[in-house]
């Protein structure tokens, strides 16, 4: 079905006869000589066949089309929207008599332009799609559009093929004509008619089901591509991001929901939010982090200066929405008791609860955002720590790693930290092999050099990020946030492999060799001590087991 497969019997439709009606009928029942074409991008079979009848349909009425007048898009309703825009803000007119969509979601994506723009539809414009999809029933104006015989392809495929079980022959293609579907956006049907759904060819007019809701389909129908947008922001939006990120994804991301002024305002600090929130303490200084708007052309780019401003004075620096007609609404940025900031903008042709939504994503973003951003500036403190506490000997003098003072302090902030973002990671401890024999044979000298060395394999097979320290003598230990047991025991061949390197390129008489532990830390086991005498006890299996293999 739909398809030519050369040798295959094949039901195909023929667009010719129901699109050229509806092209007619608006050249000679409604007066259209104006045309817009909705056009697909090159390549498609399907959309170029509509366009060639479209154009033969005009010449053969002596019509003709001016091509500046084509938008092209891809089949898909954002597209549409895009190439409609684009046209618009070029042109600065939309002033056609009527306009022909390749396809029905196009149609949708002119509908709602003309609407924002306080088109009257099919008073000032008429249009038309192709396909026929349900929403064209219950859209409002509903949509004239092109029914391709889906259940008579079904029918006439079923037919053929029991023709074929049957062994009787039937013919390799199968032709099914398209049928005019004439409705409000053509003007056949009166706007505030609710029963007819639509006129045929024949002019039989066509009327809805009454046993069933049409209200809550044509409900359904309109918002389901707006749920569907809604779910793909929130999966879009499930990441940690910096705040330039978040204002450089607001603007494409509200954009997307028929948005066209929008502004984001962040408090200089969250403010809680007491039980009676009439009582709400706005602060006297916030700022406004992203903005635009297209009826000023005022665009705030995302490597621009956040502008400062007193909410207590003016929701908004600056002439922000002064020239828009449409109402303004002003959401909380919310999360639990704090309030972050607030949203304002105006409503595009979408379901107000779609906006609802929206605000509550972007309230949780932010609150992660921000929770991201405050975690970020402890680090940056303890990073600043740690150099002022490395100054005070918390380094460990042979090998430049941390001590073991260093070592339990930091390693346990770092535990901490990881524990407080969700995260997990692992605690390594290591004894080199053989120490004390390299000391009693080649002298405490070589004894050092082993120690530097190995001290030097570990800092170079783990993250700057982790805390690497030598406790003492022979002793190293690692904490690593994040680090998983599969990618340890990778790290753990590489810092074998190093070793093996080291003895045969070295020149040293001793063999270089460390065995190693690790337990992990979790919300139960957190204490980097007893996390350390976990280790041990797998440490001191691998010795075991390193001697065995030695016997």
């Amino acid at each position: 079905m739909g398809i030519d497969v050369p040798g295959v019997t094949s039901v195909l439709v023929d667009p010719k006869e129901g699109f050229k009606s509806l092209i007619e009928d608006l050249i000679v029942h409604h007066d259209c000589k104006n045309f817009a074409l909705i056009d697909v991008m090159e390549g498609n079979v399907d959309g170029q066949k509509r366009k060639q009848i479209f154009l033969d349909t005009l010449k053969e009425h002596n019509i003709d089309f001016n091509f500046e007048n084509v938008m092209t898009g891809r089949f898909t309703y954002d597209s549409a929207k895009d190439a409609i825009d684009n046209f618009y803000n070029k042109k600065g007119h939309f002033d056609f008599d009527a306009v022909v969509s390749l396809n029905d979601d196009m149609a949708f994506a002119c509908i709602d332009f003309c609407k924002y723009h306080s088109i009257l539809i099919p008073e000032e414009i008429k249009i038309v799609g192709f396909d026929d999809a349900q929403r064209s029933s219950y859209e409002l104006p509903r949509l004239s559009s092109i029914n391709q015989q889906i259940t008579s392809q079904g029918y006439k495929a079923t037919e053929a093929l029991i023709k074929i079980i049957n062994g009787e022959s039937v013919p390799e293609k199968i032709i099914i004509p398209t049928q005019a579907r004439f409705r409000q956006t053509c003007g056949c049907v009166d706007t505030s008619n609710t029963y007819i759904n639509y006129i045929d060819v024949t002019k039989v007019k066509h009327f809805f089901d009454p046993e069933k809701s049409t209200s809550k389909m044509s409900e359904w129908l309109i918002k389901k591509p707006q749920v569907e947008k809604l779910k793909y922001l929130n999966s879009s939006l499930q990441v940690k991001m910096d705040i330039n990120q978040l204002r450089k994804d607001y603007v494409t991301s509200i954009r997307n929901f028929d948005v066209h002024a929008a502004a984001l305002v962040l408090y200089e600090n969250p403010v809680s939010m007491p039980e009676r929130f009439y009582d709400f303490p706005i602060p006297d200084k916030a700022y406004l982090v992203s903005a635009f708007d297209d009826d000023n052309g005022y665009f705030m780019q995302e490597n621009d200066p956040f502008i400062p401003f007193n909410p207590q004075k003016t929701m908004l620096p600056g002439l922000f929405f002064s020239k828009s007609k449409k109402r303004q609404y002003i959401y909380p940025i919310t999360d639990a008791n704090l309030q972050f900031g607030y949203m304002i903008y105006s409503f595009g042709s979408y379901d107000e609860m779609i906006y609802s939504f929206m605000n509550s994503i972007y309230s949780r973003l932010i609150s992660s955002t921000h929770e991201t951003i405050r975690l970020e500036k402890e680090r940056q403190k303890l990073e600043e720590k740690n150099k002022s506490l490395n100054v005070i000997s918390t380094t460990d003098e042979m090998t430049g790693l941390l001590n073991r003072r260093g070592f339990q302090t930091f390693g346990q902030q770092a535990i901490d930290l990881a524990l407080r973002i969700k995260s997990f990671g692992l605690v390594v401890f290591g004894d080199m092999d053989g120490l004390k024999f390299i000391n009693d044979t080649y002298g405490h000298e070589m004894g050092d050099i082993a120690i530097k060395a190995e001290a030097a394999i570990l800092r170079s097979s783990f993250r700057t990020s982790d805390i690497v320290g030598r406790l003492g003598g022979d002793e190293f230990a690692i904490v690593s946030p994040g680090l998983s047991v599969n990618n340890f025991q990778r790290i753990q061949k590489s810092i074998n492999d190093k070793c093996d390197k080291y003895n045969r390129t070295s020149g040293h008489p001793f063999t270089l060799s460390i065995s190693i532990g690790y337990a992990d830390f979790n919300q139960e086991n957190y204490y980097l001590y007893d996390i350390l005498s976990k280790a041990d006890v797998l440490l001191y299996e691998e010795k075991k087991n390193k001697k065995n293999s030695r016997r």
